[in-house]
């Protein structure tokens, strides 16, 4: 049976980058971390990395179209490039990042299933609207790279235990970093009451800042302080400090 795309009906005949071509061709290609849940993380000679995801009406209209609108916000901050981001901007950048996240999930899915939902999907295609309970924040990096890191997370809610899951998807391209987490409810805690992903302590309001949901219609870059390669500002503190509980991945 063919393998359908992510976001529509048809075969998912076309491989979608995680990292568009214009960024390359503007940070060139160089080795890459790629993790996923509990698989061992993998050094790539290369950042090409190609998923056959999607169909070629989604990847030639909708997607490059929300790719085109993003290339100079996204273009800025991978360079470092100081900025002022409007609702309108922060709003778009975040669809390109659930984009992202859903095409990143789509590479441990044989194991586990898909985290993010026929309808969401459809709905970020159709209606641009991204998933209830998810949240974009970005950071910048003293150096310049790549990494994709994906893992899924269980959630505790206060009388609930182990109440819902979450999508948490970490990238770092250039001195761009972002990091996207979406909640399911488990069908029988729905009601819940959520008090949130645990998460370790950090200097995260001086590293990251939010782009969705939107709290303030001009959000300036970059941040206060940027990640770096070790110590408590390290890209790996950020990608662990949802690593609270049990990871329910496969």
């Amino acid at each position: 049976m063919a393998k359908q795309c992510l976001f529509c009906d048809n075969e998912a005949n076309s491989k979608e980058h995680l990292w568009s071509d214009w960024i390359l061709q503007r940070l060139g290609t160089q080795p890459m971390r790629v993790k996923m849940g509990k698989a061992p993380a993998k050094n790539a000679r290369h950042s090409v990395v190609e998923i056959r995801c999607v169909c070629v009406q989604c990847n030639g209209t909708w997607m490059s179209a929300l790719e085109s609108e993003n290339i100079h916000v996204i273009g800025g901050l991978m360079e470092n490039d100081a900025t002022v981001l409007d609702e309108a901007q922060q709003t778009s950048f975040a669809l390109w990042v659930v984009m992202k996240a859903m095409v990143l999930d789509t590479v441990n899915s044989k194991n586990r299933g898909h985290f993010f939902t026929r309808n969401e999907c459809e709905e970020l295609r159709l209606h641009r609207r991204i998933p209830n309970k998810t949240v974009v924040q970005i950071g910048a990096f003293e150096r310049n790279g790549y990494s994709a890191d994906g893992t899924i997370v269980l959630v505790d809610f206060s009388n609930a235990p182990k109440a819902a899951k979450a999508s948490v998807s970490t990238f770092v391209i250039g001195h761009l970093v972002i990091q996207a987490v979406t909640v399911h409810h488990e069908p029988e805690h729905e009601n819940a009451r959520m008090r949130g992903v645990a998460i370790r302590n950090g200097e995260w309001d001086k590293l990251l800042l939010r782009i969705w949901p939107v709290v303030t219609l001009h959000t300036s870059w970059p941040p206060q302080a940027p990640f770096s390669i070790s110590g408590s500002r390290s890209i790996a503190t950020l990608q662990n400090r949802r690593r609270m509980g049990k990871d329910a991945t496969i």
